[in-house]
């Protein structure tokens, strides 16, 4: 839900573990917390919400971002390689 929400020029927080560190680029497309650190991500939320022109930039940066890596197109090409790859 992290490349939909940022597609969808949104904010996002998630934690800083395996699959969210390669797709939330840190204080530019969102915000990230250790994990089971409830304290942590009501601080995020509270400075998400309590500064609305960053949340706005974060989620304009975070569209960019996914358009950028994660788009559909770009994405078959790369499994296409692999498949000429395995198959060559």
């Amino acid at each position: 839900m992290l490349i939909e929400a940022m597609a969808a020029s949104k904010p996002v927080i998630a934690t800083n573990t395996a699959g969210p560190l390669g797709i939330v680029a840190p204080g530019a497309t969102g915000l990230l917390v250790e994990h089971g650190d409830a304290r942590q991500l009501v601080d995020a939320m509270l400075e998400l919400l309590g500064d609305p022109d960053r949340a706005r930039t974060m989620g304009q940066a975070g569209r960019k971002r996914a358009e950028k890596l994660f788009d559909i197109s770009r994405l078959m090409q790369q499994l296409y390689g692999v498949y000429e790859t395995l198959t060559s």
